[in-house]
């Protein structure tokens, strides 16, 4: 048995390349994720998209699209105000236009301006989206924490349903309540990956001695 728990991709069956546990691609491991989320979403209740809403600025209730945040009134009263605001910057000459060049929120480095919403260069676009939508998924949890019906209802979310798992060491079948469990004992995860580290030890040295043997003189 392989110590990576298969010779073959998961999902198509093609033989696995060097450092591939699983799937033979990304292609194929994205493929094995939206089948897992598939079956994981297939007996959940989807929220309607148009749903009664409180608005933010008036407490007035209206129907809304799931994400609209005020009435028809205010939201109308709020693109004017926007609008105002926008043209005013044009006229004080503090706008930005696309195609031209500003300062990176972060570094201080100059990019040139391809969105409205764009703050960062592109070497501090990945690290800073990560930090805020983190940001904006704690205070999101902060709040829905808050309330128990919704507290209850994340909790029951987050469990995994039962299902019938092989085990990648010893091939045995069991029942899983983890997303990401995929040995049946503890004594089959550690066993692995002492095969692996053994496996993953021998392949550094026998690199190291190949590039040993191409340095030294003929």
């Amino acid at each position: 048995m392989s110590v990576f728990g298969g010779e073959t991709c998961e999902v198509c069956g093609a033989p696995l390349p060097k450092h591939r546990t699983r799937f033979c691609s990304d292609a194929c491991m994205d493929k094995a994720s939206n089948a897992r989320l598939r079956a994981q979403n297939a007996g959940r209740t989807r929220p309607p998209l148009i749903r009664p809403s409180v608005c933010m600025d008036c407490g007035k209730s209206f129907m809304g699209h799931i994400k609209s945040k005020r009435c028809p009134d205010c939201q109308l009263i709020a693109d004017r105000q926007n609008d105002a605001a926008h043209q005013a910057r044009k006229r004080a000459g503090t706008s930005r236009k696309i195609g031209e060049s500003y300062p990176c929120e972060s570094c201080g480095k100059l990019y040139v301006l391809q969105s409205g919403r764009q703050r960062w260069c592109e070497d501090c676009r990945e690290e800073q989206t990560r930090k805020s939508r983190n940001a904006l998924s704690r205070s999101w949890n902060q709040a829905a924490y808050a309330d128990p019906s919704k507290r209850a209802q994340k909790n029951a979310i987050r469990k995994a349903a039962p299902r019938t798992e092989t085990c990648r060491w010893c091939g045995k079948t069991f029942t899983a309540t983890s997303k990401r469990r995929s040995f049946c004992s503890e004594e089959c995860r550690a066993a692995s990956q002492i095969a692996y580290q053994k496996q993953y030890d021998k392949t550094v040295r026998k690199r190291k001695k190949q590039a040993s043997d191409a340095q030294s003189p003929s």
